[in-house]
C-alpha cells in the first residue's frame, strides 16, 4: 500500500506528476496480484486524480472499470470511496443530479463504515454542490461548520482542499451580502458533527433528481 498512499498524498498536496507516477505504479502492481481491495483502493485514487485534473474523460472510464469490480464483491469501504469519487467526477461534469446520488451513497458508505475522514471530505463536496444547486448559503454554512470541525481535531487543510474551500466560499459569498454570507458561516460554526452530517444530507436530498 505504500505507493499507492504516497500517491495520494501527493494528490493531495497538489504534486499531480509525481502523484500519477506513484498510483500509476500502484494500479500496474495491484493488476498484476489481483487483490481486488487493493485494485479497487487505487482505482478510486486514479479516478480522483483524473478528476482533478479536468481528465474527464479517463476519470469515466475509471469509475466505469471500478463499477464492474464492485459487483463481484462486497466490500462497503470501497463502495464508499468510489461512490466519492463518483461524486467529484458528477461536479466537475456539473451534472447536480449525479453528484447528488454518488453523495448520498457515499455518505451512507462513510457512516457505515465508521470513516470520520470520508465523512469530512463528502461534506466538502456537498458544499460544492450546493454552490452548484442554487444554494449559496447552505454551501457557507456547511463549510463554516467542516471548518469548525477540522480546528477542534487539529487538522489542516491539504493545498488541494484549501483551494476547493477558498473557490466555494469565494463562489458563494460572490452571491450573497456580506451579512447574510456571514451568518451563513456562522449557523455552520454553531453545529456539531452530527447537526453538520444531517445537515449535509439535506442539502443533498434536496437536488437529487425526482424517482
Amino acid at each position: 500500500m505504500y505507493l499507492v498512499n504516497a500517491g495520494r498524498m501527493e494528490l493531495r498536496l497538489g504534486h499531480f506528476q509525481r502523484a500519477t507516477e506513484l498510483i500509476d505504479e500502484a494500479l500496474l502492481l495491484h493488476r498484476q496480484v489481483g487483490e481486488v481491495w487493493g485494485l479497487l483502493k487505487t482505482l478510486a485514487d486514479v479516478a480522483e486524480l483524473h478528476a482533478t485534473t479536468g481528465q474527464l474523460e479517463l476519470a469515466g472510464a475509471v469509475l466505469a472499470e471500478s463499477e464492474l469490480l464492485l459487483q463481484q464483491v462486497h466490500m462497503p469501504d470501497q463502495v464508499a470511496r468510489i461512490r466519492q469519487a463518483g461524486a467529484l467526477y458528477a461536479l466537475r461534469c456539473e451534472d447536480a443530479g449525479l453528484a447528488a446520488q454518488r453523495l448520498v451513497a457515499a455518505l451512507d458508505g462513510h457512516e457505515q463504515t465508521g470513516s470520520q475522514s470520508g465523512i469530512r471530505e463528502d461534506i466538502l463536496y456537498t458544499a460544492e454542490l450546493a454552490v452548484l444547486a442554487g444554494k449559496p448559503e447552505a454551501a457557507l454554512c456547511l463549510l463554516g461548520a467542516h471548518d469548525t470541525v477540522m480546528q477542534r481535531i487539529g487538522y489542516v487543510y491539504h493545498p488541494v482542499h484549501r483551494r476547493l474551500v477558498d473557490t466555494i466560499a469565494g463562489t458563494a459569498r460572490g452571491e450573497l451580502a456580506v451579512a447574510v454570507a456571514d451568518a451563513a458561516w456562522a449557523r455552520g460554526q454553531a453545529m456539531d458533527e452530527e447537526e453538520m452530517l444531517a445537515f449535509a444530507r439535506q442539502v443533498v436530498a434536496g437536488v437529487l433528481p425526482a424517482a
